[in-house]
């Protein structure tokens, strides 16, 4: 996906490329259309994947900058069942570590960039068990 974000505008313009067809088309989804605001932005900036809420779906998330403050703007693909984790958005995208040491660069060695898959992390369960203690008043441990 490619977003053009101009400076002094109100919306926000989406491109997807194809490469098996080799064709780049516009995606036209209302929710990143922001008509609707009438501030217009001075500058846009892209938060990390990783900030994403992947259970609803949210593909892109970015903050601009306009007058009086900054505003969160959240790109989600509308899908039917919500909270869900839908891999096939999530691609794996070059991670923060590098893939090779500076000295093994300066001598001329390119190595692939190291991968992220996000997936979803899973909250652990605390198991909580119920005791009576003074009057019979029910106190969670």
């Amino acid at each position: 996906l490619l977003f053009l974000c101009e400076s002094n505008e109100c919306k926000i313009s989406v491109f997807e490329f194809d490469t098996l067809k080799g064709i780049v088309h516009t995606l036209t989804d209302p929710l990143v259309n922001l008509k609707n605001n009438l501030k217009k932005g001075k500058c846009f900036t892209f938060l990390p994947k990783s900030c994403c809420q992947i259970m609803n779906a949210e593909i892109a998330r970015l903050y601009r900058l306009v007058d009086g403050g900054i505003e969160a703007v959240r790109v989600n693909v509308p899908k039917k069942e919500l909270p869900r984790f839908y891999k096939e958005l999530y691609p794996p995208y070059p991670s923060k570590w590098q893939s090779e040491k500076l000295v093994d660069w300066k001598d001329g060695k390119n190595s692939p960039p190291n991968l992220f898959q996000i997936s979803p992390k899973l909250p652990e369960i605390e198991e909580k068990t119920e005791t009576k203690e003074n009057n019979d008043d029910l106190m969670l441990e």
